[in-house]
């Protein structure tokens, strides 16, 4: 996320609190210091302490010394007494509020807008610090019960109202309880307010909760949760919090508020839906992954992590997720770690250095240099011109520090787990990063970073391989129009996945949704997210974050003008889910015949100007929306689901056998992996290369593998960042490159090239020609047979040339009209039979692919789910076919006994026999549905 509430914890402990508000939507700049307020009534308070429990000897005696959030003081009271009179006026307050309210976490001051409905507030916090009755522990081991119940007297326009609260004693701070406060007025009404945070938010949120019927089965196995900030430390918040949650079927809450806040303080709000609440707090002392840094002690780190939950009173199986790192980043070449000198970092730095170049087969001589002593990471080698010695030392230090910040993480890990129990739900945050390891010369360079500064992670398959995490993660910040991204995230984890298994690696993924970024432009968007990560096989699921925005401005959703469509959208999904999460649970998704190589040695080479950004199309490189391109009209559009595979799971030939076809979009591929892709070609594979693709190996040197197979060559093509110069009407144009014709059953069929294209400078003799381009009358691409293979390469990037209306942010593009289906034919046509042994399609009443549903098979011991996601392909309600291939659905010689649409619970027809090859199930059309295939005992039995 823009800044995730985990980071924000010690800032939510600044002694100041206050936001002002005013209807509307989006956020204004920053404000003078003369702002004024003039929405904050001035007004007169009283406060007692009503209640110590338990009551200390001297409860009368004890003296109660009370604090403004902004540190002055407000008062004091002896024992149970009424305070004097205290006045709160605007004048006070308005001066300290725009120059420290922390809106951007200190960085500077901000008015914002935003809420809805006609509140204007500030928002402050009243402490009040016991002297002569401190707690009789630390408030991280806060014993059950001990709390205080405070009252309020407040005169605001003539009138008085009486506020109460009972407050964990102690405080945010562990020394002090708190309180937070909300002043303001209602616009339509100018009638002033002063409410507790736990009043404004039962009147500003909990109402429109309260409306949803609670769900008959909510999930129990997947972990589902939000976040709650609580900010103050009133248990009544807090309950009210839950007893909202179980509304939604929630899981559990992630707590922003007091971490120490034990399982038997929920009181009544405790029950069977929050039985296994997820309350581990982040990790503020989790390890950071840059390895200059020492490992450290982390058998204490994880112990420390583990009491944390102990004392909350958890047991070590209840932690549904720990989190133990958000959004991890090194900037090169800052951290290049010193591996030589008086500078290294750490004894062990050296051997783990020239140890990872060893058993990448490279000696001293290769990097330039006499002996291993001599090695040292550099990044000189990425400036044009560098020797081949100079690169290779280039690529590999980067390498190396993705790899060894992942060591870091995995050892974390395995310290966690020997802590709470063997494949805890561990795992780093990597923030919608589109699987890219490093961003050279980064847009995104903030004022205290160099020019040219770099931005390097981790290689997702690379993190899952080592088992970086028990489980791999992300999030989206994306709109509405980009929904089924989620399907393009949960593609690429769980073939990660999927390929880490055979090394012990990660086994799970999960990720952030952001109902934020959903404003309401397109009915069921944000179901269909949901529907598309955890029926894209992710086991866990958390939102971020409801709020309050008041507390968290910018990343929240409680605000959101359609708060009541976003909750229902929620509970939809999570009645799919807990509507066949017997089925669901334990299924995996299934692998494919179809592939996409993702993308990793290129990254090291593209120029500046590339950034994380939550849309594939923007901000980023050519061949990476290719990739992308190429993924939406094929999986989520086309009814031909995709695989990725990483360079390392292409050197192994039994992955590569599972394939059919291959598509590759990246100008750099190392020469052993296309020479064992080349293999595979010969025993019969498809390979489709887009323009540029596998022309450069890892160090950048031209590689001409493929080109001696095919007898054809094409120019270089240029590396273009995305978008340049705006060339084609839009929200976030891709430039037209070339018009020409493909060939279609025979026919020419014409086309538009966006992006980038080349030309054949020469074309093989066995080639055939697949169409050409108008301009130059040059051929567009040819198909070549190698052995009992094909091999397809293309002047042009069908992927980014599928993009046209891809980009969109408020709205769905429609999949038939709004894209391009001659380059979507045309992919599939390059695959031939691979189209028709998909192991899940969903077909109209001729037989043929419902363009814009999609199908995701998911198998398991106990039957197989196929999530159907509608991406505007057919109208809801409409009645189609889904045709699911027994032997991919694990269905083995057991016959089906029922099949249920989530939706209804129903149970569907099956057309065919229940035990044919292909069976035929009836379906209606939802925006996103489970449909559960639950099988009888065997046949023998």
């Amino acid at each position: 996320c823009t800044i995730n509430w985990r980071h924000c914890q010690k800032i939510r402990l600044m002694r100041l609190w206050i936001a002002a508000a005013v209807a509307g939507l989006g956020l204004a700049g920053p404000p003078s210091p003369q702002v004024p307020i003039t929405f904050v009534p001035d007004f007169t308070f009283q406060v007692r302490i009503a209640e110590l429990d338990p009551p200390p000897s001297n409860a009368a005696n004890v003296k109660t010394v009370m604090e403004w959030g902004w540190g002055e003081r407000a008062g004091e009271t002896q024992g149970f007494l009424w305070s004097a009179p205290q006045n709160f006026t605007r004048n006070a307050t308005g001066a300290r509020w725009a120059n420290t309210y922390p809106n951007t976490y200190g960085l500077r001051p901000q008015y914002f807008t935003g809420f809805r409905g006609d509140d204007e507030i500030l928002v402050t916090h009243l402490y009040f610090c016991h002297i002569g009755a401190e707690p009789s522990q630390n408030a991280s081991v806060r014993p059950q019960n001990q709390t205080t119940r405070v009252e309020l007297n407040v005169t605001l326009d003539g009138a008085v109202e009486t506020l109460s609260a009972a407050l964990l004693w102690g405080g945010l701070e562990g020394s002090c309880d708190d309180l937070g406060l909300v002043v303001g007025r209602h616009k339509s009404t100018n009638a002033h307010f002063v409410e507790t945070f736990r009043a404004y938010n039962a009147r500003r949120y909990w109402s429109v909760f309260n409306t949803l019927a609670p769900l008959p089965t909510p999930p129990t196995k997947f972990p589902v949760m939000d976040g709650f900030t609580t900010s103050d430390g009133d248990l009544d918040a807090i309950r009210d919090a839950l007893r909202a949650s179980k509304q939604l079927g929630l899981h559990g809450l992630e707590f922003s508020g007091p971490a120490w806040l034990q399982r038997d303080e929920l009181g009544d709000a405790l029950t069977s839906a929050h039985g296994e609440v997820a309350l581990l707090a982040y990790a503020q002392d989790a390890p950071n992954v840059a390895p200059r840094n020492p490992a450290g002690n982390l058998s204490t780190w994880a112990s420390g992590v583990a009491a944390g939950v102990a004392v909350r009173g958890f047991e070590p199986s209840e932690v549904k997720v720990s989190p133990i790192h958000d959004e991890p980043g090194m900037l090169i070449p800052r951290d290049l770690p010193p591996v030589h000198g008086p500078n290294a970092s750490q004894s062990d730095l050296p051997q783990r250095w020239v140890g990872y170049l060893q058993r990448q087969g490279l000696t001293p001589g290769e990097l330039g240099f006499a002996s291993w002593a001599d090695v040292a990471p550099s990044t000189a080698g990425g400036r044009p011109g560098a020797p081949i010695e100079s690169r290779r030392l280039y690529y590999h230090s980067l390498r190396f520090v993705s790899w060894d910040s992942g060591q870091y993480l995995a050892n974390a890990t395995r310290a966690l787990e020997a802590r709470l129990q063997p494949g805890a739900p561990i795992y780093s945050n990597w923030n919608n990063m589109g699987a890219h390891w490093y961003y050279p010369g980064k847009l995104n360079t903030s004022a205290s970073e160099p020019s040219g500064t770099g931005q390097l992670n981790h290689d997702w398959f690379e993190f899952a391989r080592e088992r970086g995490g028990t489980m791999l993660w992300t999030e989206d910040w994306f709109g509405d129009g980009l929904s089924w991204q989620w399907s393009y995230y949960a593609a690429l984890l769980s073939s990660a996945c999927r390929l880490a298994e055979p090394f012990g690696g990660a086994a799970d993924f999960g990720g952030y949704v952001v109902p934020r970024s959903s404003e309401g432009a397109v009915d069921n968007a944000l179901l269909r997210r949901v529907v598309s990560l955890i029926g894209g096989g992710a086991k866990a699921l958390a939102y971020f974050d409801f709020g309050p925005e008041y507390i968290f401005p910018g990343n929240c959703y409680s605000e959101s003008p359609r708060l009541a469509s976003v909750l229902t959208e929620q509970r939809q999904a999570h009645a799919l889910i807990g509507a066949v999460e017997d089925v669901l649970w334990p299924a995996r998704r299934v692998a494919n015949h179809v592939a996409i190589l993702a993308h990793r040695s290129s990254n090291a080479w593209d120029p500046a100007g590339t950034a994380k950004w939550e849309n594939q199309t923007e901000q980023t490189m050519g061949y990476q929306a290719d990739q992308y391109g190429l993924y939406l009209s094929l999986a989520v559009h086309g009814g031909v689901p995709c695989d990725f595979l990483d360079e390392d799971a292409a050197l192994r030939p039994e992955v590569l056998a599972e394939y059919q076809a291959l598509f590759v979009t990246q100008p750099n591929v190392p020469r052993k992996v296309l020479t064992q892709v080349s293999e595979w070609v010969a025993a019969g594979g498809v390979l489709v290369l887009s323009a540029g693709a596998a022309t450069a190996d890892e160090y950048n040197d031209t590689e001409t593998t493929l080109e001696a197979l095919t007898e054809s060559r094409l120019s270089p093509l240029n590396r273009r960042v995305l978008p340049q110069e705006p060339e084609v009407a839009g929200p976030s144009p891709l430039p037209i490159a070339g018009n020409g014709t493909v060939l279609l059953n025979g026919e020419a069929q014409p086309f538009n090239a966006l992006g980038d294209v080349n030309r054949f400078l020469a074309v093989g003799p066995t080639a055939r020609k697949l169409g050409s381009f108008w301009e130059e009358g040059s051929v567009s691409g040819v198909e070549t047979k190698v052995g009992r293979g094909r091999i397809v390469q293309l002047a042009w990037q069908p992927g980014v040339s599928y993009l046209p209306n891809a980009t969109q942010e408020y709205a769905i593009p429609d999949p038939k009209l709004d894209f391009p289906s001659v380059v979507r034919d045309f992919l599939k046509s390059t695959i031939g039979d691979g189209v028709h042994r998909t192991a899940a399609r969903i077909e109209g009443p001729g037989g043929e692919v419902v363009i814009g549903v999609e199908a995701i098979l998911l198998a398991g011991p106990d039957g197989a789910v196929v999530t159907v996601v509608n991406w505007g392909g057919a109208a809801t309600g409409d009645r189609l076919s889904l045709c699911l291939n027994r032997t991919a659905a694990g269905l083995g010689q057991r016959s089906v006994d029922r099949v249920v649409d989530a939706w209804t619970g129903e149970s569907l027809n099956v057309s065919a026999s229940s035990t044919a090859a292909v069976l035929n199930i009836s379906i209606l059309v939802r925006d996103a549905n489970f449909i559960a295939v639950y099988p009888k005992a065997l046949l023998s039995e």
